[in-house]
């Protein structure tokens, strides 16, 4: 041995049990810390997502947008992320004051209006359909998917393939709007016999406490804020969502504090037991800096292992 140090690696291998339970502790703290950390952020993100899909995941929204302002809209320097709505007819429901709209939408657009599909895909081909559970329900048919469904579209009776079923949107429900998707083909024919209606949903590249004057900036630097609309609900949840997650920090601190409490007595005991043996090593030349670093080094070894 030519160091007193090397005595540390002695000590925790003859002390086998004692440096196990030490280990453990180390081990354990750093666990809950880390299950603390993840249990609070999935808890954030899991509110996010669920209002999201209540009243969307768009900042701002313009409605009956012109093909030049689309194309100016997703090349703005603030615009992150962008879906566009094509509608095309609808079919009213007098009894139930309801309508059903036409429309073509892909999965970003649904997304952002808090939708997705829940059984079944998007079509892809003419005679394909899919509707949100609030059209199921308003055609008289299950959401299920293989089913077939009749719609009067601008005069001409169609049967579509149910190949996809659609979540409905808080937003869209209160205003007792159903949609049906259809192919892009299928759109392009149903266009050419009635007026088209594009509603642009986008996604502002700012940070929390800056996307409604992001939103604000997009559509005032394209001369669109007549016919802009903002999520509102969503904007304000993230403007007011801390930087620092303070109760898991707070939950982490104290799990800490208790950990190091602890691994301070286990080191504090060990200590006092084995004062006749730092008493020898006194006697045998060692001044109290070396010891102190022997059991420095007991410390540290501990605390590296257990993490």
């Amino acid at each position: 041995m030519k160091r007193y140090t090397e005595l540390s690696g002695k000590y925790l291998s003859r002390r086998l049990r004692r440096t196990f339970y030490t280990l453990l502790g180390v081990a354990l703290a750093v666990a809950f810390i880390t299950a603390i950390m993840i249990t609070f952020e999935s808890i954030e993100t899991s509110e996010i997502r669920a209002l999201e899909e209540s009243v969307g995941a768009y900042h701002g929204k313009v409605e009956k947008a012109t093909d030049s302002e689309i194309l100016d809209l997703s090349a703005h320097v603030l615009t992150k992320g962008l879906g566009i709505q094509k509608i095309a007819g609808s079919i009213d429901f007098p009894e139930e004051k309801a309508s059903l709209l036409i429309e073509e939408a892909d999965g970003l657009t649904l997304h952002l209006r808090g939708k997705r599909v829940t059984e079944g895909r998007l079509p892809e081909r003419p005679g394909e359909i899919a509707v949100d559970s609030f059209a199921a329900k308003l055609l008289g048919i299950s959401s299920k998917i293989g089913k077939r469904v009749s719609l009067n579209i601008n005069g001409n009776e169609r049967v579509f393939e149910v190949v996809g079923i659609i979540s409905t949107a808080r937003q869209e429900s209160s205003l007792s709007r159903a949609f049906v998707s259809v192919s892009a083909q299928e759109f392009s024919a149903i266009a050419s016999k009635s007026e088209v209606a594009k509603n642009v949903y986008f996604t502002v590249d700012a940070e929390n406490k800056m996307l409604r004057i992001a939103a604000q900036k997009v559509a005032s630097d394209l001369e669109l804020t007549d016919r802009a609309r903002y999520n509102g609900s969503l904007i304000y949840h993230l403007e007011t969502l801390s930087p620092v997650n303070w109760p898991a920090v707070v939950l982490g601190l104290l799990v800490a504090v208790a950990s190091m409490v602890s691994i301070y007595n286990t080191v504090h005991i060990s200590v006092l037991e084995r004062i006749r043996e730092f008493g020898l090593l006194r006697a045998a030349g060692a001044t109290p800096a070396q010891i102190r670093k022997v059991v420095l080094r007991e410390s540290i070894l501990v605390s590296v292992l257990g993490i």
